[in-house]
């Protein structure tokens, strides 16, 4: 890391450097680069003692119930020499031996400051409240929240039995409560370690004194820098409060340096996110022996980008997979939720691991007949979404089918694509009931959360033992090595307007007045808001 101190700080203030990571979602593909910056980011403190460091995690590294990728990600964050944890949703995707595994063998100090206290859950008596560390003589005090919507995040399994969560206000008075707790321990510089989201997050940084920092998780937020009213925020007491996240997936981690001054006011900060793709790494990481026998079973040619808006984007590796399943099973359709599919590949050859990262929740699929109303309700659902702040279930992506909606929500057009590629529209005001078609989906659509209440009600026809990846890994092996690439269609059209769809002529029109010579779009310039004082330059 080169990263140089400008000036020498005023008597009294200290340096705390924070490595943050959150919402990996066990993408052990992206652990590995970011164990390497891990590394050059342990050179460069040591080099500079004066700089306190610590290491923290917001929650979601690991993903699903696949038991050697959550073994990975507890080793990765040993490896990675994790200071302090919050749980995110999908820490509890695992069956509860796996999830104690998982928590008696991280390193890390876990903190989660609302939880009911009446909770008699697996977790009592294995995390704090708060958490007191002392860094270059400098006391620090953490506080942690798990997601106030856990249970509607996860499939139904004994590890959530007695989990109780506060909800959102309940837990701004839990943090306004415990702050005073480590005030009164002479502790005045305060981090919050949240898997809330950024909304809760937000709220928090409004409306509870005390807390300096908070870093972030749950709702895939990416902050690059410091901006006014974006992530620096100022508290009911007046003082600056800074907010990282870090994205999601591993395609990102983040460093935030900041000076305090001696009454523990945040005077300077600088977050850089740095992007984790495609650093050369050759060193093989410890955790990667937990994961197994890898194959390669083809070639992948070129592919477009995974969605940058993976809830609100067609996503061509979705397209890809869900063809794959529509072709393994000989259904006539297929359905996944967008946050169902994680990561994406890279061209060259393909193994049966980096195929398996795209489905880490190792759901089970299934087969169901839908009528054309059930497919209206499915897809609108998933619409309505766009309209919500945190964006979720998201769009439904599709093999079988091509629609079109609106970003606030309104669902315009259907057309089922037979295996001939013929069009078949749906009437979406007055779609049949008695027309029925063979549907494959999973068993977390079917469990009806989120909305799909359609597909909960169907009558499952079959259930296999798998998720999609199964059927990707035989669909590519077929290919014998011939390449093959992974591209976006147009099946999915969200449009930025509720307008009435424009025909082909009129949509030729305004490209041509648009085009003219001296036709210009008037934009509107951003103000430059005030930040922090950079501390560090990259």
């Amino acid at each position: 890391m080169n990263t140089t101190i400008k000036a020498q700080n005023p008597a009294g203030n200290n340096n705390l450097s924070i490595f943050y990571i959150n919402d990996i979602h066990g993408q052990t593909n992206k652990m590995r680069y970011i164990l390497n910056a891990s590394k050059n980011y342990d050179t460069f403190v040591k080099s500079h003692p004066e700089i306190g460091s610590i290491k923290i995690s917001s929650g979601d590294i690991c993903i699903g119930s696949d038991a050697g990728i959550g073994m990975a990600a507890t080793q990765f964050k040993n490896e990675l020499g994790l200071d302090v944890e919050t749980l995110g949703n999908h820490e509890f995707d695992s069956d509860p031996d796996e999830f104690m595994k998982h928590i008696l063998n991280s390193k890390a100090k876990l903190v989660i400051t609302n939880m009911d206290d009446e909770s008699d859950s697996l977790l009592n008596g294995k995390f704090k409240k708060s958490y007191v560390k002392e860094i270059n003589g400098e006391k620090y005090g953490f506080l942690g929240i798990l997601p106030t919507d856990l249970k509607k995040r996860v499939k139904e399994n004994t590890v959530l039995t007695s989990v109780s969560v506060l909800d959102d206000d309940d837990t701004i008075e839990a943090l306004r409560k415990e702050v005073k707790n480590l005030e009164k321990q002479g502790v005045n510089k305060i981090i919050l370690v949240s898997h809330g989201g950024y909304e809760l997050e937000k709220k928090i940084a409004d409306n509870v004194s005390g807390i300096d920092i908070i870093n972030g998780g749950h709702s895939h937020h990416l902050f690059k820098g410091v901006a006014s009213s974006k992530n620096y925020f100022i508290s009911p007491s007046g003082e600056p409060v800074i907010y990282t996240q870090a994205g999601c997936d591993g395609q990102y981690y983040g460093v935030l340096d900041i000076e305090f001054n001696k009454d523990g006011i945040v005077v300077a900060a600088n977050n850089q996110v740095l992007d984790s793709v495609g650093k050369k790494v050759v060193e093989k990481a410890e955790f990667e022996d937990l994961l197994g026998n890898v194959r390669e079973i083809g070639i992948l040619k070129d592919n477009d980008p995974f969605p940058e808006k993976r809830q609100e984007e067609e996503n061509p590796f979705a397209d890809f997979i869900l063809d794959a399943v529509r072709a393994e099973t000989n259904a006539d359709i297929a359905f996944a939720n967008s946050g169902s599919l994680r990561g994406s590949l890279t061209p060259g050859v393909v193994t049966d691991q980096e195929v398996s990262l795209i489905t880490p929740f190792k759901n089970k699929m299934c087969l169901a007949y839908l009528s054309e109303a059930d497919i209206v309700q499915t897809l609108q659902n998933g619409l309505t979404s766009m309209a919500s702040e945190v964006k979720k279930p998201g769009i439904v992506q599709v093999s079988g089918i091509t629609y079109t909606g609106t970003i606030d929500g309104k669902l315009k057009e259907i057309n089922l694509i037979d295996k001939n590629g013929e069009k078949h529209p749906i009437d979406i005001n007055n779609p049949a009931k008695e027309k029925k078609y063979l549907a494959a989906f999973d068993d977390f659509m079917a469990s009806g959360k989120e909305g799909f209440d359609a597909l909960h009600d169907a009558k499952l026809y079959k259930i296999f033992d798998y998720d999609k990846d199964k059927f990707v890994i035989d669909y590519i092996e077929k290919m014998n090595n011939k390449p093959f690439s992974i591209k976006k269609d147009g099946r999915i059209k969200v449009l930025k307007t509720n307008f009435p769809l424009l025909s082909s002529d009129l949509r030729r029109l305004l490209q041509q007045i648009a085009s003219q010579k001296g036709f210009a779009w008037t934009t509107i310039q951003p103000v430059n808001l005030q930040t922090p004082t950079y501390l560090h330059t990259a």
